[in-house]
Formats: C-alpha cells, sequence, structure tokens
C-alpha cells in the first residue's frame, strides 16, 4: 500500500504543476491588437473580393510598389475561392523582427499562417504560408 500511496502522491504533485503552468500560461496569453486584427481582415475581405486597390492601400510606399497587380491575382486565384466561403483567424503572436513589428495568426480553413509586419502604422509585409 506504501508504494501505491507514492504514486498517487507522486502524480497528484505533478498534475498541480501541470495545471498551475496551464493556467499560467493562459493568463500571459497575449491579447489581439485590434488594430493589427481590423488589417488582417481588410486583407482577408480584399483577397476574397479581388480588391487590389483596398488590399494595398495601407501599405507603405515599398509595399505598395512591390506588390504587382499580378502577384496579387495569383494569390487570389490560389485563396479567393476559400476564403470567401469564410475562415477563422487565431491570433498567435507579435514578434519583433529586425526592429519591425510583426504579428502572427493562424487562419483555420487553410491551416495557413499570416503574417503580418507593420511600420509606423503601415503595413510593411503581408505573407501567407
Amino acid at each position: 500500500m506504501g508504494v501505491l500511496s507514492n504514486c498517487l502522491n507522486q502524480f497528484c504533485f505533478l498534475m498541480v504543476i501541470f495545471l498551475t503552468l496551464l493556467v499560467t500560461s493562459i493568463a500571459v496569453a497575449e491579447e489581439e491588437p485590434a488594430a493589427e486584427k481590423a488589417m488582417i481582415a481588410q486583407f482577408m475581405q480584399a483577397l476574397s473580393q479581388d480588391n487590389y486597390e483596398d488590399f494595398i492601400s495601407n501599405g507603405t510606399e515599398e509595399f505598395k510598389s512591390g506588390i504587382t497587380k499580378s502577384a496579387f491575382a495569383s494569390v487570389v486565384q490560389q485563396l479567393g475561392n476559400l476564403i470567401q466561403g469564410g475562415y477563422n483567424s487565431e491570433y498567435l503572436s507579435q514578434l519583433t523582427q529586425q526592429g519591425y513589428k510583426s504579428y502572427v495568426w493562424k487562419i483555420s480553413n487553410e491551416n495557413t499562417l499570416a503574417k503580418l509586419v507593420v511600420a509606423d502604422k503601415k503595413v510593411a509585409g503581408f505573407w501567407l504560408q
């Protein structure tokens, strides 16, 4: 009975640690930033509606010149119909890379990552992986 009691005590101890870590990770989860959430929603809507002008409207000059109409059309051809059927986005994290703020979402219907890079409240980059 002593061995069984010892195992139960160890199991309970491990469960307490696990639950503590779980609650801590939930408590420190990042909140989705509102401005960037609106940007990603605008991008996804522009893709679903094949609206190039709306897609580049909030971009930096470099972003606007780097996203050609043909490149945009290629992405729309690949993803536009799937996005039109609806999608869910799950905010994952914010990173700072090379001095830029990068925001990452999981797009559920495609099991795709969306990365939005922001500089001076303008879109400097957008990738779907």
